[in-house]
This record gives structure tokens, sequence and C-alpha cells, in this order.
């Protein structure tokens, strides 16, 4: 067991303006080895579904996780950076008044680290100041990372145009009002996935509700399906832009130039069984009406590129 390293801060603080043209090459490498497509999918997949605040999104989180690597990046980032706000505002609904957005993330976070603070101290009584954040930020990690994310959103995501002095673009603002289109950066999606799944984690702890464990849970059949989903996608989107770029004399050179692409995703994807096994499902291909188990291996291996590869079935 493992403390989830999606509650913890997604970006790095830097004090240098965009505009000096701050290189976050090395951030994004560092990033994407901790919160690799593996993770994301399980936090898009698993997590995500189990929060009171991300459920009404948690749909619109897989198709913006599968659009990102079929090729429509901005779109996919564009989706979910409102996804924060309303989940943040789901949070604290219970408030009952017209709050800002600072002061939805301070509610939401303020109620975490206030239940934190009492499983510190095992729920005996402390001098208040005992309880503060600024005595608890050095002592417990619970506490440590629900204040870090509330200074990530505060200080970078939610911070006006004019004083966002962050490395990544990733700001609601910029966005927003469309004074930067460098919000596109491929690598904002998988922060915005990481903050949404830990916006979970807080309202898990705000409510007391223990719906989303600190602790990353193993990756299940749902999760192998939407990593699986993916990998056939980012192969097919490869597959066709090598194609686009060489002239295909007939079919059969088609399949030819295709078939030691499809042949390791054939082998993860084709035997994937859902529900009740008595039917496939494909890469969302329409070609395959349900049939019989055996009937369906004998399509598949007969017909994998057409199916996959091909423009017209696919």
């Amino acid at each position: 067991m493992t403390l989830n390293p999606t509650c913890v801060a997604v970006q790095i603080p830097r004090k240098h303006s965009p505009a000096s043209g701050v290189n976050c090459r090395y951030l994004d490498y560092h990033t994407s080895t901790v919160y690799n497509i593996p993770f994301q999918a399980l936090c898009v997949a698993q997590i995500m579904p189990q929060a009171r605040s991300l459920q009404e999104f948690a749909p619109l989180a897989r198709e913006a996780f599968l659009a990102f690597f079929s090729g429509y990046r901005a779109s996919s980032i564009s989706a979910l950076i409102p996804a924060i706000e309303g989940s943040l505002a789901r949070i604290v609904s219970s408030v009952g008044t017209v709050l800002q957005i600072h002061e939805k993330a301070s509610g939401a976070v303020d109620g975490a680290i206030g239940y934190a603070a009492q499983l510190h101290f095992d729920q005996m009584w402390v001098p208040r100041e005992y309880l503060t954040t600024e005595y608890l930020f050095g002592q417990d990690e619970r506490v440590f990372i629900f204040e870090t994310f509330r200074r990530w959103l505060q200080r970078s995501f939610f911070c006006n145009t004019g004083e966002y002095d962050g490395a990544t673009w990733l700001n609601r603002h910029l966005f927003a009002h469309g004074s930067s289109s460098l919000w596109q950066q491929s690598a904002n999606f998988s922060r915005i996935v990481v903050a949404l799944t830990t916006v979970g984690a807080i309202e898990s702890w705000h409510d007391q509700s223990n719906r989303v464990s600190l602790f990353f849970p193993e990756m299940n059949d749902d999760g192998k399906l939407y990593d699986s989903r993916r990998y056939f996608r980012q192969r097919r989107k490869a597959a066709l832009s090598l194609s686009s770029n060489r002239r295909i004399r007939s079919t059969a050179d088609w399949f030819r130039r295709c078939l030691p692409t499809t042949e390791p995703c054939y082998e993860r994807l084709s035997y994937r069984v859902i529900a009740s096994k008595t039917w496939f499902t494909l890469c969302e291909t329409r070609c395959i009406t349900p049939r019989t188990i055996d009937q369906h291996q004998t399509i598949l291996k007969t017909n994998w590129p057409a199916l996959a590869l091909y423009p017209q079935c696919c």
C-alpha cells in the first residue's frame, strides 16, 4: 500500500513570468514518470466515479481521456478545466450562499484539514493553536497534501490573469478569457486528471464519507478496459497518420503495411470479454454482431487488420 500520489502538488511553484520562456521539459518529464498513462486510466475509470462531486463529470472525463489519445488534445483539456470549479462548488453546496472561486476552494480544503486535524490528535482536546494549518503543515502529511493543493488552486489555477507566474500556463482565466493558447500543452491533461482526482480525495475528507482513499487502489477490469481502449486508439491514430504519408497502391498493400503494427494490439485487445461473456466489443467498431465466443475468435483472427485499421470499418 502506498500513499495516493494524486494527492500531491500538480505543479512546482515557479517565480518566473510565462513571458520569460521558462522551459518546462524537466517538469513535464518527471510528472509523466509519476502520472503515467495506466495511472490516468485508473483515476478516470475507478476513482472519479466514487466521488459524489465528480460523478456527473465522470462520463466527460472518460470521453476526454479517450479523445486525448485519439489526437483531440486541446478539446480534451478544455473539457475538463471547468470541471474543477464545478466539483469544488458541489463540495461546499451545503453552505447555501454564493461563494467566489477562492472561497469555494478554501471551504472544501478547510473541511478536509479540520477532519485531518482531529485524527492527528486522535480526537482529543488540544489548544486551538495546535489545530491551525500553519502548525500541522509540517506535522501531518494529510494536511500538507491538502494545503499544498489549496495553494496551487489559489496561486496558480484560479489566480487572475495578470498575476499568473506559473510555468505550465494551466490557468482557468487564461483559458476562459482566451488570453493565451499555451494551456493546450499535452502535459496539462495529466495535471487536470490528477487535480480532479485530488478534489475527490478532498471531498472524501471534507464530508467524512471515506469514498476515496488516500491509498492508491489496484487496477480492476474497468481500469484495464479503458487503458486498452486508449491503447487501440493511439495505435490506430499512428497507423492512419503513417498511411496518409504513403501512397497505398491496393487493399492488399494496406494490410501488408498495417499488420505488423496491429499484432501487439491484437494480442492485448482481441479477447476482452464484456458483461455476460457471450459477445465481444472490439475497439468500438460496429463491424461485429453478437455471436458465440468461438465464432468471434475465428472472426477476429482472420479479419483483425480490416476491423482495426481500414477506414470503412472504423
